[in-house]
């Protein structure tokens, strides 16, 4: 873990499963070696051993996630005691602006991973200028409403996000506290980057913001909800996969989630089957012969 931090070798776990999603792309490297070795007459077909690719294991595909009230709790702390909770160390220093600008950074950064279904490196690598503010029409009052569409790019390519209402105000309120920290908004800066200020070194100015995964980990295990019911690891990748979720209980259709949270649809049915519309509950209780409905009214 870690291969991607250009900065620092790679950590080793030997007491975490690989998944085998990742065993597959290893297995494929391989056979790239053995199809160069054929073409270049290196060693001849019947030589070629088979290389088979594990199946997905339902289990591995499983994403911890949050459950609505836990969500609901991490929210309340980040906005409303997340800032005032600063470690003594950081807040007796003349470095506690920078430490508040950080924090603040990051209650923004999750709350709107949340309200975008963006991946973390989508959302790291926005632009103010990749951010369209349109009017469209609501369908059940006729008025027309504010909506913000992101331009990413990521893993799966370039794809427009659209995001949740509330997302409007936190970007909003993300940009008046920028300029408060005297950092530059123009369209072509990052949303989320070091300011001049930042106290990682001068070549971190105007840079994307590192992880904060680790600071996340640290607000999970104060509220007592770093694992899920099933003893998994949640992190800040699981801010997204609770909005995947939260979709698909709100009957969101399977098409407009892939294409928000650029996941293809046999991905979507095969990781997130654990997750239960309102739809598909009513469908299933909807013959209530013991007519429990009646009597808790």
């Amino acid at each position: 873990r870690g291969w991607h931090n250009k900065f620092k070798l790679p950590d080793f776990y030997p007491d975490r499963p690989v998944s085998n999603g990742t065993i597959n792309i290893e297995l494929q490297m391989i056979r790239m070696v053995y199809d160069y070795a054929e073409k270049a007459e290196l060693m001849l077909p019947a030589q070629r051993p088979t290389i088979k690719s594990l199946k997905h294991s339902v289990k591995q595909n499983r994403r911890p996630e949050f459950t609505w009230s836990e969500w609901n709790k991490i929210t309340n702390y980040i906005t409303n005691h997340y800032l005032d909770d600063m470690p003594p160390h950081m807040a007796k220093t003349n470095l506690a602006p920078i430490y508040a600008f950080f924090r603040k950074n990051n209650q923004y950064f999750w709350q709107l991973l949340f309200m975008s279904m963006c991946r973390i490196g989508e959302l790291k690598t926005l632009k103010w200028g990749n951010i369209d503010d349109r009017k469209v029409k609501d369908p059940n009052t006729g008025e027309r409403v504010q909506r913000l569409i992101l331009s990413v790019d990521g893993k799966t390519g370039k794809r427009q996000v659209v995001c949740q209402p509330y997302a409007a105000k936190l970007f909003s309120d993300w940009k008046r506290t920028c300029e408060e920290f005297n950092v530059p908004t123009g369209t072509k800066d990052l949303v989320f980057k070091h300011p001049e200020s930042t106290n990682h070194g001068k070549d971190k100015k105007g840079e994307a913001i590192e992880t904060t995964n680790v600071a996340f980990k640290g607000v999970l295990d104060k509220l007592g909800i770093g694992t899920d019911a099933d003893g998994k690891q949640r992190t800040v990748y699981s801010i997204r996969h609770t909005a995947i979720s939260q979709a698909l209980r709100r009957n969101v259709s399977l098409n407009a989630i892939s294409k928000n949270a650029g996941v293809s649809i046999e991905t979507l049915t095969r990781a997130y089957d654990h997750t239960q519309s309102s739809d598909y509950i009513m469908e299933l209780t909807k013959s209530d012969y013991t007519g429990f409905d009646s009597l808790t009214r």
